[in-house]
């Protein structure tokens, strides 16, 4: 199956099961993801001192994140791609021995961890800040509907994995990366004005290309699934 033939199939079953629980979907973000958008003077958008590298949606919080449903609003002329990494294919991708160790670990996920990466931490107050809680979670995770093993994590939102300190966990992930991320390995979608793009992030990750931020515009409207509490 190629990976157009595998991104469309999900696409529409994702839809089927969005429409099924649409009444537990909450806007997390509505309008200018990941751009330096202004109205009035005021932002109605955000943009990170620095791109975000492969992730999952909703790692570091407790409530997974069923789904994320992204819409292009505005495209800038180069760059700004969204690249895909699927889950199943990414733990097939890896030697025997490492695709054992993965499966015995557990990753601990810090969102406060990820704020101050990104240069979000000073926006918020004490008080804020302190609602963050970490969360450990199994690095491989059996995907409630298929049954099938998948390999997601958030390589900025990374505190710990079991044995390791911080920076012996990013540099274990980013040894994972260089396997599951070569170019026969991904998707890459390149953003056309009214594409809808839907994916499933309990077996997906995903990660934007560079664009100017300065002198271009990237606009997207977002809303991710929740899973029913």
């Amino acid at each position: 199956m190629t990976w157009e033939h595998y991104v469309l199939v999900s696409i529409a079953r994702l839809c089927v099961m969005i429409l099924k629980l649409i009444k537990f979907i909450k806007p997390c973000v509505t309008t200018g993801y990941w751009s330096f958008l202004k109205k009035n003077g005021e932002a109605i958008g955000h943009q990170p001192a620095k791109s975000i590298e492969w992730h999952s949606d909703g790692s570091g919080v407790g409530t997974r994140h069923l789904a994320t449903c992204l819409y292009g609003v505005e495209i800038p002329k180069q760059g700004g791609d969204t690249l895909f990494a699927n889950g199943y294919l990414s733990l097939d991708a890896l030697p025997p021995a490492l695709s054992k160790q993965v499966k015995s670990l557990n990753i601990t996920y810090s969102r406060l961890y990820l704020y101050e990466r990104l240069g979000y931490a000073n926006k918020w107050s004490t008080e804020e800040l302190a609602q963050f809680s970490n969360v450990t979670k199994l690095l491989v995770t059996r995907h409630p509907v298929t049954q099938r093993e998948a390999l997601v994590f958030s390589i900025e939102e990374c505190k710990s994995i079991d044995g390791m300190h911080e920076s012996q966990s990013y540099e274990f992930l980013s040894q994972l990366l260089e396997f599951i991320t070569d170019d026969n390995q991904i998707y890459r979608h390149q953003w056309s004005v009214g594409d809808l793009l839907v994916w499933d992030n309990r077996c997906m990750m995903h990660t934007p290309t560079e664009y100017n931020y300065a002198t271009q515009r990237r606009r997207l409207h977002r809303v991710i699934g929740l899973e029913p509490s």
